[in-house]
């Protein structure tokens, strides 16, 4: 019988919301350093961060300052590759799902910076749509791409607007809320029969069945699983619910029906206890921590590149890391940048590796992992690379 463990503590870390160019202050938020402790939903099985007064405030602030860290955005390199793989999957789900009559209503809850809605008024001219998201960023979207925005959190105070929609969508939203079934049972409401909900979550499937907190961030409370979405967004009322994998890697899509009807019956059958599962992902996480320390304590002489820095920062406050390390990335979110608390890591990309690489390369994500030791391998760079699956048991 696996010991049933409640909770798992990672330390103390600051809060990411933005990166920073060198040399600015932060204003108007300071850095926040928020305690991590990692838990379960008993009902559906997906993990979750324990939500603290602290980071409540923090998140319901940074939401309306004007910065958006997601990749929806204009000039972001991930759009063309991640943002048009999503419009394909909404344009393939309304193609299958004949009972959609246009002109449709489509409501993208934390529209952001608009380039879905505005992509898809291209495909769907006639489409009527509305934006939900308190940010600045989605104001001047709303003007710039002419579409309806109720500048607020979900849902709205004044939902008149939004109610009877065909089609609701969020990109990236509900790993950020505090009661992931509440917000799905209020999109329930606002769809009208027949219509679709299409949206989008990280995948991390994969580090939850080895024990791996390199997905942990303040601003997500919410990891989830194929089957955990799955049986979460039935748990909702939804119908003919469909979750699958990006072909780019680290996405769940998930498409759903809401029924003329709100049924109770799940189709999902558990696959396991909630809570055993969660503990097993616990003893995995010690197993996992003690390798790492391992080699940390082996290469305690040696200078270290951590690939990817969000994922390393769960485990650089776990295992209270005193080597000598650097930060690489080449997404242009983060490249030349800092990060909040780690003012003084310069986050380098891939050529600054080739002109001074470090003794070892250790690479945080399992999905990009094998691709960025390709890259590194091609340009012959004189480091060891260490992959976060060779700590995986």
């Amino acid at each position: 019988m696996t010991e049933v463990i409640q909770s798992l503590s990672i330390g103390k870390f600051p809060f990411y919301w933005r990166t920073k160019e060198l040399d600015k202050s932060g204003k108007p938020y300071g850095t926040m350093m928020l305690d991590f402790d990692l838990t379960y939903d008993a009902d559906f099985g997906f993990l979750k961060q324990k939500m603290s007064v602290e980071l409540k405030e923090a998140i319901e602030a940074v939401y309306h300052f004007d910065h958006n860290i997601g990749y929806l955005q204009e000039g972001a390199e991930e759009f063309k590759t991640y943002g048009f793989e999503y419009l394909d999957v909404i344009s393939d789900a309304l193609s299958d799902h004949k009972a959609i009559v246009h002109p449709m209503k489509v409501v993208d809850i934390g529209c952001g910076g608009g380039l879905v809605l505005n992509e898809i008024k291209k495909r769907f001219p006639n489409a009527r749509l509305h934006g939900v998201d308190p940010s600045p960023t989605a104001k001047r979207a709303s003007k710039h791409f002419d579409f309806n925005l109720l500048g607020d959190f979900y849902p709205p105070r004044d939902r008149s607007t939004i109610s009877s929609a065909d089609l609701v969508l969020h990109y990236d939203v509900l790993e950020h809320v505090a009661n992931p079934l509440k917000m799905l049972e209020e999109i329930y409401v606002d769809l009208r029969p027949g219509g679709l909900l299409v949206f989008s979550v990280p995948d991390c499937s994969k580090a939850i069945e080895n024990g791996d907190i390199s997905m942990c961030i303040h601003e997500h409370i919410n990891y989830f699983s194929v089957y955990s979405l799955r049986y979460l967004v039935e748990g909702a009322g939804f119908q003919n619910v469909s979750v699958f994998r990006g072909k780019h890697g680290g996405t769940l899509f998930c498409v759903a029906e809401k029924p003329a009807m709100k049924s109770n019956k799940l189709s999902a059958e558990r696959e396991h206890n909630p809570a055993e599962g969660f503990s097993r992902f616990v003893l995995k996480n010690q197993r996992l921590c003690k390798k790492f320390n391992k080699f940390l304590k082996q290469t305690a002489d040696a200078t270290i590149g951590f690939y990817v820095p969000l994922r390393a920062i769960p485990y650089v406050t776990k295992l209270k890391v005193r080597n000598d390390f650097k930060f690489y990335d080449d997404s242009c979110f983060f490249k030349n940048r800092v990060l909040d608390g780690f003012e003084n890591k310069e986050i380098l990309g891939i050529a600054d590796l080739e002109v001074s690489p470090p003794d070892y390369t250790v690479v945080m994500t399992h999905i990009f992992g094998p691709l960025i030791k390709q890259n590194i391998a091609a340009r012959s760079i004189n480091t060891k690379v260490i992959l976060i699956d060779e700590f995986y048991e």
